[in-house]
């Protein structure tokens, strides 16, 4: 039977029956606090009985009297329990819960088992639990006594046990954090949780920080360390701003054996919030002699800022790893990033990915600036080994490797992995997926935006090329340039040539040229930028300003296939745009973009070469060329001829069944394209571009360009698919 706690007035009334006299509130206060309010309790501590006041005729209790006799009786309660009883109110007590799989499994016993034992101590009134049904206390009297009873092997082994139990299914609860601390608990693993807690955002953690800080104080930690700490764990769940704080308050306390804990979170944030020159600084003070397993961490942002002065000792530091896979990974990491600076930087990429795939069975656990996975995934990218880059992400996202921090970033250069075939649709996909999620860090939008205008450049959106240019302008300068942003770098300046807005990006420009120069211009970091600054010469149409990238890639050619590839092909676009069309150089530069990742400009070249040249056959074979070199196409299929067959304009003009040919032209023409690039997109001459829109001006009945504009408009917003980029 279970035994119900009185409240007040039932105490009130139990103590009138028992005393045969009214009790005083006070003696009543007295009694819920020691008892609990369990009736057996009451009875025992209401014994001795009391002093009864002459004046109002209330007894009045000796709170030393009453403690005494309710202990009495607890001890009695106690001592007739068996070893396997205590042990279960000892876990409960330790715990707080009424979880059976968790004190089952701290007991070692069956749930079945643990939930009973845990009913029985309920029923007898040493157990409460609240209204939830899973938070289980003892009664207070008791857990002293308890405690008091057992000794200190027996309560730290214990401890153990609740937390492995407890942690195994996950964080751990504010109140068994109380619990622990109340009864005494020094385990880190206490510590970590508390302070884990501790920096949750407020919709995620109930329990006020300050409590949660008081409580690790108990548990063992001092100022600076719990500060250091809290930076870490804010670090690891993406609490930016408050890892800097916390991180603030080591480094403003001098030197101390925490320093380089809180140097490696605020290297961390500076890193994703597109400061990795702030996170170099930040290794530079701490110094290759306590930089210890950040060495590579420090590395990495050196060599990004273009220090390789800096990077060296560190480079040197992180050769000889501890015996754990972790360690190991960062070695190798360290290692194949010293190899992308010396010949064509591509034997760097069998190390990089040996390093992501050494650190994947440690998952979320790791976190960098940057992972192996992304570091590997960039070179990648940045010598046209897409399958390699592609490969390496799928399987760090699938071992979750850098924890949630990591996934945006892995996640985009997956998108920008997708753009360089030309899959525009899934890059798109890619993209929408991070922002719609989560709220990108500077570094990962800086990738947004960079694959929004590449993705809109491909598609030959103007409108959207336009938009995605405006906004990508804007965060520009708060981004310092590094190296592993070139990417994005060297698609905002495509467009902004595009657009004759160049000078808005030139600081930027400016600030990476000078980090390629400060690591010696290495050839695989060097050709991706200067081949952007070959697009942006080409969309400009100014062979003057295509001569120096080119020269570049040149020189570099002599260390690089790939900037071999990207240096003839640069050669032959020139060409092309001085209208000196050798039909066999093109061909051998489309096939070889095509062999280094980049088929989308492959048929780019032979597309604007076909638009260009003047030979009927070398056209027909070039657009050929064209058409089989291209892996890319509209991010939407334009809309169908049977979608508008049967549409009549809303002027009553003639039909408007328009080919799906004449929608992909129409749909271009809309948004300003020439008759030029019209047909480079679609790999015709401008000539049958002029054709389409003849036949659509008197298919649509408009007498005027104006007027066929306009009434594509109304039949585009009619379509149940609109015509939209690609």
């Amino acid at each position: 039977m279970t035994i119900e706690s009185l409240d007040l007035d039932g105490i009130a009334m139990r103590a009138r029956e028992h005393l045969r006299a009214p009790l005083d509130d006070e003696s009543c206060e007295l009694l819920l606090e020691v008892t609990g309010g369990v009736p057996f309790l009451l009875d025992a501590a209401l014994s001795p009985g009391g002093d009864v006041d002459s004046a109002s005729g209330a007894v009045s209790l000796d709170p030393r009297t009453v403690r005494t006799s309710a202990v009495r009786s607890i001890q009695l309660i106690l001592d007739e329990m068996s070893a396997d009883q205590r042990r279960l109110l000892l876990a409960i007590a330790v715990s707080a819960t009424a979880d059976a799989p968790v004190l089952g499994r701290v007991l070692d016993i069956s749930d079945d088992k643990a939930a009973e034992g845990m009913f029985e101590a309920k029923d007898a009134g040493l157990v409460t639990l609240d209204p939830s049904g899973r938070i289980a206390t003892v009664l207070p009297l008791a857990f002293e006594f308890l405690l008091s009873r057992t000794e200190d092997h027996e309560l730290i082994r214990t401890q153990q046990l609740v937390l492995d139990a407890v942690l195994a299914r996950g964080p751990i609860s504010a109140h068994t954090a109380r619990a622990l601390t109340a009864t005494r608990c020094t385990d880190p693993r206490l510590i970590d949780s508390l302070i884990l807690l501790s920096v949750l955002p407020p919709g995620e953690n109930q329990v006020p920080v300050d409590e949660l800080i008081e409580l690790a104080r108990r548990a063992g930690a001092t100022g600076v360390n719990m500060a250091a700490r809290r930076a870490e764990a804010a670090t690891a769940i993406g609490n930016f701003d408050l890892a800097l704080v916390a991180s603030d308050e080591v480094l403003l306390g001098g030197d101390s054996p925490d320093l380089p804990s809180a140097v490696r979170s605020a290297a961390i944030v500076y890193a994703h919030r597109g400061m990795l020159s702030r996170s170099a600084e930040l290794f530079r003070y701490l110094g290759a002699d306590r930089i210890g397993s950040d060495a590579t961490a420090a590395a990495w942002s050196m060599i990004g800022c273009g220090d390789l002065k800096g990077a060296r000792p560190m480079l040197a530091a992180s050769s000889q790893p501890a015996p754990s896979s972790v360690a190991g990974g960062l070695s190798l990491m360290a290692k194949g990033l010293g190899q992308t600076l010396t010949g064509d930087g591509t034997s760097s990429l069998p190390t990089l990915v040996q390093a992501a795939f050494t650190m994947l069975p440690a998952g979320g656990a790791v976190v960098l600036p940057d992972t192996p996975a992304a570091l590997a995934a960039i070179v990648a990218l940045h010598c046209g080994e897409l399958a390699t880059a592609e490969s390496t992400l799928q399987k760090a996202l699938d071992a979750d490797l850098g924890g949630s921090n990591a996934h945006p970033r892995h996640q985009l250069l997956l998108a920008w992995t997708a753009m360089l075939r030309g899959d525009l649709v899934h890059a798109a996909e890619y993209v929408d997926d991070v922002v719609q999620s989560v709220k990108p860090e500077p570094r990962d939008e800086l990738f947004v935006h960079g694959l929004r205008v590449g993705i809109a450049r491909r598609s030959s959106d103007l409108a959207a090329i336009a938009d995605s240019w405006s906004s990508a302008r804007n965060i520009l300068p708060g981004h310092s340039m590094d190296l592993y942003s070139l990417l994005p770098l060297g698609e905002m300046s495509v467009v902004a040539a595009r657009l004759q807005d160049g000078h808005r990006i030139i600081a930027q420009l400016d600030q990476a040229n000078q980090l390629l120069e400060g690591l010696k211009r290495p050839a695989l970091w060097s050709a991706a930028f200067h081949w952007y600054g070959v697009h942006a010469a080409i969309l400009a149409e100014k062979p003057v300003d295509l001569i120096p990238h080119a020269d570049a890639l040149v020189s570099a050619s002599h260390h690089s296939r790939y900037a071999a590839v990207l240096a003839t092909a640069g050669q032959a676009w020139l060409r092309v745009l001085q209208d000196d069309i050798d039909p066999s150089v093109v061909l051998h530069s489309v096939h070889s973009l095509q062999q280094v990742g980049l088929p989308w400009d492959a048929s780019r070249l032979a597309a604007q070469a076909a638009a260009r040249t003047t030979d009927r056959n070398a056209m027909l074979l070039l657009l050929q060329t064209a058409r089989s070199a291209q892996r890319f196409g509209l991010s939407e299929a334009a809309p169908s001829a049977s979608s508008s067959t049967g549409q009549s304009n809303k002027n009553g003009r003639g039909g408007t069944q328009l080919s799906e040919r004449e929608w992909e032209v129409a749909h271009l023409v809309l948004h300003g394209n020439s008759y030029r690039q019209i047909g480079e997109r679609l790999f015709i001459s401008p000539k049958t571009v002029e054709h389409h829109v003849a036949r659509i001006r008197r298919r649509i009945g408009a007498e005027s360009r104006a007027e066929m504009l306009e009434t594509l408009r109304q039949l585009a917003a009619a379509n149940t698919r609109p015509m939209t980029a690609g």
